[in-house]
């Protein structure tokens, strides 16, 4: 197939937040890269001949890195130790599973996946891929799930009772409560490291960067780009990244 445009998304702070991670298509397949802040010293951390996207880093040093893959067929979660260059599979399913994060303490891992009846859902599993929780149920659907700092709550995105808005559910799935309530569309939540603000991306008309406090209060749009989106915070909770793409 034809190369694809090299298109950075889902920029991730990496480890103590020095470097980036992200995915980018280009030789007619998707790797996850790092560079530095300042877009220099690019190095390729998955070199696989199939799709690899974005998921999540464990630990200060950055040292593991979850993601989905396709290379072994179909969509799954894997596990890469990036320093010695070990990869584990973690989930097995003929469905997608996507958007894979550590929790805090690196004990459990977030996902969705349609698994089952094509509905996206939200799960999550141990470390070790065992323990498969089901934590959302409703047939319309959730997806792109981000823990809070402490691990008690996830913040994730809905499509009740309207398509796109933002949730707050504990751990268990417990207490989902809707937190979003302004106009337009609302995606993928990411909770600051200090707990205080959960940035989003905003859909009215133009997507935008926008927080809000864990219980929807004092909504503060960020951007004004033609199409802003995805933010994730640097470790310190000061800094958002995001993906724009220009007109």
């Amino acid at each position: 197939s034809a190369p694809q445009a090299v298109v950075p998304a889902f920029p991730t702070p990496f480890g103590g937040g020095g470097d980036i991670i992200y995915d980018a298509g280009q030789d007619g397949s998707r790797d996850i890269y790092r560079m530095g802040p300042d877009g220099s010293h690019v190095v390729d951390l998955t070199s696989d001949a199939t799709d690899d996207w974005i998921g999540s880093l464990l630990s200060s040093d950055g040292r593991f890195l979850l993601y989905s893959s396709k290379r072994d067929g179909n969509w799954d979660i894997y596990a890469q130790d990036l320093e010695q260059g070990q990869v584990l599979r973690l989930t097995d399913d003929p469905a997608e599973d996507h958007d894979p994060a550590w929790s805090p303490t690196g004990e459990r891992i977030l996902f969705h996946s349609n698994r089952g009846d094509g509905i996206w859902r939200i799960y999550s599993m141990q470390a070790s891929g065992s323990d498969l929780r089901l934590l959302t149920h409703d047939p319309r659907g959730s997806w792109a799930g981000a823990w809070s700092p402490d691990g008690s709550k996830i913040a994730f995105s809905a499509n009740y009772p309207q398509p796109g808005d933002i949730y707050v559910m504990n751990a268990d799935g417990s207490n989902q409560r809707r937190i979003s309530h302004g106009g337009g569309r609302y995606a993928t939540p990411e909770w600051s490291s200090r707990g205080d603000l959960i940035a989003f991306t905003k859909m009215a008309g133009d997507f935008k960067i926008a927080v809000m406090t864990p219980n929807g209060d004092n909504e503060r749009i960020l951007t004004n780009g033609w199409q802003d989106e995805q933010p994730t915070w640097s470790p310190n909770g000061r800094v958002l990244q995001f993906f724009r793409t220009s007109p």
